[in-house]
C-alpha cells in the first residue's frame, strides 16, 4: 500500500530549500517581504499553516501582486534587504516583476548593495522564464527558482493540480506543459512510493495520452539512470525479478495504468451532475476541499462528507435526517446517566459529539442551498414544481442522449427553453454542444438557426467562442464535419453506437440509490465512457449480448486482463488505443505460452492490494470520479479482488471550464 499521508511534504521540503538557498547567497540571516500573487496563499495554507512557513523562511511581511503599486513597494523596501515575488508561472507575471523591478528596486540597489530580488514561479514553465528574464536582461538582477507543478492530495483517492487552465493549454494552445507536469507528477508518486508502483499493465486512449506515456518514460528513464546509485538500481532489477518471477506472482502483483485525455468524452463534463460532491462543486465551486457558503468557509474532509460525496442528491436529505435524529439520541443520554461512570462516559464523548454535530449543521446548510439554487437560477427556491428550470433541463439533456428527438424537434425545445426560462447562456450552449456531439454535427438549418438565436439572445461576444468550439469539433454543422479527425479536437465520431456498445444509458429504473447497481447515478441516465472502458478491463457484464460482436470473450479468462475484443471502439471513438502488459523483455517467455491467469481467490481469502491508476489528462468531473469508485468497488466484490483506486488528473472540472476552453 502506498502512504500518502506525507506525500504533500515533498512540496513544502522544496520550498523551504529554496529560501534556504536564497539565504545562502544573501550570507546572512535576514527578514523577507514577500509579494504574493492572491491566488497562491490558498494552495499554500492547503500545504502548511501559512504561520508556519513565515517561521521557517523569516518572511516578516506579505504583500499581494494584485495590489502593488510602485508607491507600496518604495514605502516597504526601506525595512528589507531582501524581497521575494512568488507567482504563477505565467509571463504576464514574469513582465510585472520586471515593471516593478526596474522602476522601484533597481534605483534602490544603487544605494543599497546588500539589496536582493529572487523570483519564485509555480509551475513548469521554468526554462520559458529563465529565457524571458534573459530576453530582458535581467538574469543577473533577480535571482529565480522554479517551485515545481504540485500534485494536491485533494482525497484519499485523488491528486490533482488543480490548474483549470490546463484544458485550455492542451486544446486550444496545443501545448505539452499539462502533459509534462502530470508526467512529473506520476514520476513522484512512484518515487514516494519507494518504487513499490510497478506499472504492469497500461492502457492507452488518446494521441495526448499516448505522448503523456512517453514523456513519463523518458523522465523515469532519466531519474533512474542518472539520480539513482547503482545499488539502487540493483534494488529496482531485484524487484522485478520477484514480481516477474512466474506467472502466478505476476498475477498477485498487478498495477493497472490508464491513461485518458478529456476528449475521449466531453459529455460527461457537459451533463448535470445529480452526487452530493458534485452539485456542490458545481454550484460554489469547490476549491481546496473547502467552499465558501454566504461568509462561512465549509471544510470537505470529515467523515461525514466521506460518507455522503459520491450519493446521488436524491438521498441525501433522508441520510442526513436519519444522522440528526441519531445524534439527538446520543445527547439525550446525558439525563440517563444514573451514576458517576456513566457520567463520566458522556463527557468522554461529549467532545466527539460536538464535532459530529457541527459537521452535520455544515452538510445540511449546504444541502439547503444546493437545493436552493438548482431550482432556480437566481437563488429563488420557490419553484420546485416538474417544469423548474432545473427539471426541464435535466430532461432535455436525457431527450439529447437518447437521441429521440430530430434535428427539428432538438432546435424548437432548445427555443422553447431559451425563451421560457431566460437562462444563464451556459445552458443552452452545453444543450447544443450535446446535440452536435450526440448526432456527430447538427443539420445545417438548424444550427444556423440556434447559433442566430443565440447570439441575437446573448450578444456578438459569443460568436468568437462559438467558432472555437466549431475548431475543436465540439459545436458543428454537418456541413463542417472535418474530413479528417483532429487530435486536439473531440474524439467521438459516432455515439449512437458507441452508446449502445459500451452500454452508457443503461435506462435502469434504480431502486436503491444508497447501493445503485448501475453507474449513471451521478448522471442524468449516462455512464460516463472512462468508467465503461476501466470497467471493460475486468468485466464484460456490462454489456448486452446485442451489443458486441465479440461477446464471447470475456476480460481475465485469458492470460491478462485487457482490452481484447474491444478494437470495434475505434470506429466511434476515434484515438490511439493501446493496451499492453509491461515485462522486461528477458521475462516475455513467461507469458509467450497461452496459459490461464490463476483463477481468483475464494470469497475470504486474502488478496494483495493492487493498484488501478487513472491518468486524466486535462481534468475529471466529480461524476466521473463517483462512478469509478463504486465500479471498481462492485469489480472487488464480484471477482473477489481488492483493487484500489488513485486518480492523477490536471483539476475537477465543471461544465462551465468546457466553455471557458473556447474563451
Amino acid at each position: 500500500m502506498i502512504d500518502l499521508s506525507s506525500f504533500d511534504s515533498k512540496p513544502v521540503d522544496d520550498l523551504f530549500a529554496i529560501f534556504d538557498e536564497i539565504n545562502r547567497k544573501l550570507n546572512i540571516q535576514c527578514d523577507h517581504l514577500l509579494i504574493l500573487e492572491k491566488k497562491l496563499s490558498q494552495p499554500i495554507n492547503f500545504l502548511t499553516p501559512f504561520s508556519a512557513l513565515q517561521k521557517v523562511t523569516r518572511i516578516t511581511k506579505v504583500i499581494w501582486l494584485e495590489n502593488l503599486t510602485d508607491e507600496t513597494l518604495h514605502a516597504a523596501l526601506n525595512e528589507f534587504n531582501s524581497v521575494v515575488f512568488f507567482c504563477e508561472d505565467s509571463l504576464q507575471n514574469v513582465g510585472r516583476v520586471a515593471k516593478l523591478f526596474r522602476s522601484t528596486i533597481l534605483p534602490i540597489t544603487e544605494t543599497n548593495s546588500m539589496m536582493n530580488t529572487s523570483l519564485i514561479t509555480l509551475g513548469s514553465l521554468n526554462q520559458s522564464i529563465r529565457l524571458y528574464l534573459s530576453e530582458l536582461s535581467l538574469e543577473n538582477d533577480i535571482d529565480y527558482y522554479s517551485w515545481d507543478s504540485i500534485l494536491f492530495r485533494i482525497d484519499t483517492d485523488l491528486l490533482s493540480l488543480n490548474s483549470s487552465s490546463d484544458l485550455k493549454k492542451l486544446y486550444q494552445l496545443q501545448s505539452i506543459e499539462p502533459l509534462y507536469a502530470l508526467a512529473n507528477g506520476l514520476l513522484h508518486l512512484v518515487i514516494h512510493s519507494n518504487f513499490k508502483l510497478r506499472f504492469t499493465n497500461k492502457f492507452i486512449k488518446g494521441a495526448n495520452s499516448a505522448k503523456f506515456y512517453d514523456i513519463y518514460q523518458k523522465l523515469y528513464t532519466n531519474y533512474t539512470l542518472n539520480k539513482l546509485s547503482p545499488e539502487r538500481r540493483k534494488i529496482l532489477e531485484d524487484v522485478d525479478e520477484t514480481l516477474f518471477m512466474d506467472i502466478h506472482s505476476f498475477y498477485n502483483n498487478q498495477c493497472d495504468l490508464f491513461v485518458f485525455e478529456r476528449s475521449v468524452d466531453f459529455i460527461t463534463p457537459l451533463l448535470t451532475q445529480l452526487t452530493y460532491c458534485g452539485l456542490v462543486h458545481d454550484n460554489f465551486n469547490v476549491e481546496y476541499n473547502t467552499v465558501n457558503l454566504k461568509s462561512e468557509t465549509i471544510p470537505l474532509n470529515d467523515e461525514l462528507y466521506q460518507e455522503i460525496k459520491d450519493l446521488n442528491f436524491t438521498v441525501v436529505g433522508s441520510l442526513l435526517n436519519s444522522k440528526a435524529k441519531s445524534l439527538q439520541e446520543s445527547f439525550e443520554e446525558r439525563h440517563k446517566a444514573k451514576d458517576i461512570a456513566q457520567i463520566k462516559n458522556f463527557v468522554s464523548n461529549l467532545t466527539n459529539l460536538t464535532k459530529e454535530q457541527q459537521s452535520l449543521k455544515n452538510h445540511t446548510n449546504l444541502a439547503e442551498a444546493v437545493l436552493a439554487k438548482v431550482h432556480d437560477e437566481t437563488g429563488n427556491s420557490e419553484n420546485h414544481s416538474e417544469d423548474s428550470l432545473f427539471n426541464q433541463f435535466l430532461e432535455l439533456q436525457q431527450d439529447i442522449l437518447s437521441n429521440k428527438l430530430d434535428n427539428k424537434t432538438t432546435y424548437k425545445s432548445i427555443q422553447t427553453f431559451l425563451c421560457k426560462y431566460n437562462p444563464p447562456p451556459l445552458l443552452p450552449l452545453r444543450l447544443m454542444i450535446l446535440s452536435s456531439i450526440v448526432k456527430n454535427g447538427i443539420r445545417d438549418y438548424e444550427f444556423n438557426a440556434l447559433k442566430k438565436d443565440f447570439v441575437d439572445y446573448y450578444g456578438v461576444d459569443y460568436l468568437p467562442v462559438i467558432n472555437t468550439l466549431a475548431e475543436l469539433s465540439l459545436l458543428t454543422s454537418k456541413k463542417s464535419q472535418p474530413l479528417e479527425q483532429n487530435p486536439n479536437s473531440q474524439l467521438i465520431k459516432d455515439f449512437h453506437n458507441l452508446s449502445t456498445f459500451l452500454n452508457l444509458l443503461p435506462g435502469t429504473e434504480e431502486t436503491n440509490l444508497l447501493n445503485p447497481t448501475e453507474l449513471d447515478f451521478a448522471l442524468p441516465g449516462f455512464v460516463p465512457v472512462i468508467t465503461r472502458l476501466v470497467q471493460s478491463v475486468y468485466t464484460r457484464s456490462f454489456i448486452g449480448p446485442n451489443s458486441n460482436p465479440v461477446i464471447p470473450y470475456i476480460a481475465g479468462s485469458n492470460k491478462k486482463y485487457n482490452w481484447k475484443g474491444l478494437d470495434i471502439i475505434n470506429t466511434y471513438l476515434t484515438g490511439t488505443m493501446e493496451s499492453k502488459l509491461l515485462i522486461p523483455k528477458s521475462k516475455e517467455q513467461i507469458f509467450t505460452h497461452r496459459t490461464a491467469a490463476p483463477p481468483h481467490s475464494r470469497k475470504g481469502d486474502l488478496r494483495n492490494e493492487e493498484y488501478i491508476i487513472v491518468v486524466m489528462l486535462g481534468g475529471i468531473s466529480y461524476g466521473e470520479l463517483s462512478t469509478l469508485r463504486v465500479a471498481i468497488s462492485k469489480i472487488n466484490e464480484s471477482m473477489n479482488l481488492n483493487k484500489k483506486l488513485l486518480v492523477l488528473t490536471s483539476s475537477v472540472l465543471k461544465s462551465v471550464d468546457i466553455i471557458n476552453l473556447a474563451k
